[in-house]
């Protein structure tokens, strides 16, 4: 019976040994199971949020879709009020006129050196007016409206030759012409 006993306590040890190497096993692929699940969810997380931004982008593109029309004919007439010629002479005539529309007297213009850009050339110029305040801002307005694109970039105002409210104004800027054979682009426009 002691044998029989023995036997009985080996084969419960060698059932409790397995079973304990079992468990651990099980215990092993469970916890690599849930490894895997963990980085899944990442990975489903990581997509989901790349999923979301590529609709934002496709929706920004849709819009941009939808106002492609616009968009260029905003192109074509910012292109069409830089010439193909400096012209000098005609600009100081649209400056005069601009000037005499606004009632300010024009007084003289200065062009600097011209600076060559990739599909432009920029003429800086400083202009010289006098007159009254809301003569100014009537002359900045047909710049800004006008029919030739000048960037006005700094505007000085001191006192006229007159006193209070003639004011003088001396006015940096830019006018542009096309350089030859180089189409005026918008950024990004891929044409």
């Amino acid at each position: 019976m002691d044998e029989n006993k023995q036997g009985i306590n080996v084969r419960q040890v060698l059932i409790a040994v397995v079973c304990v190497v079992a468990a651990a096993v099980l215990v092993l692929v469970l916890y690599g199971q849930y490894g895997r699940l963990q980085e899944a969810r990442t990975t489903v997380n990581e997509e989901r949020q790349a999923l979301e931004l590529a609709e934002a982008r496709l929706a920004r593109l849709e819009d941009l879709k939808e106002e492609e029309d616009v968009l260029r004919a905003r192109a074509a007439f910012a292109e069409g009020l830089i010439p193909e010629q400096p012209s000098e002479d005609v600009l100081l005539n649209y400056l005069q006129a601009a000037a005499n529309q606004s009632g300010i007297r024009f007084v003289q213009i200065r062009f600097q050196d011209r600076v060559q850009e990739e599909r432009f050339v920029e003429m800086p110029l400083t202009m010289t007016f006098e007159g009254r305040y809301q003569e100014l801002l009537s002359l900045l307005q047909k710049l800004r409206n006008g029919s030739r694109l000048v960037n006005v970039e700094n505007v000085r105002i001191g006192q006229g030759q007159e006193l209070f409210p003639q004011i003088r104004v001396e006015m940096a800027g830019r006018a542009f012409y096309k350089q030859a054979g180089a189409p005026v682009q918008i950024d990004g426009d891929d044409e």
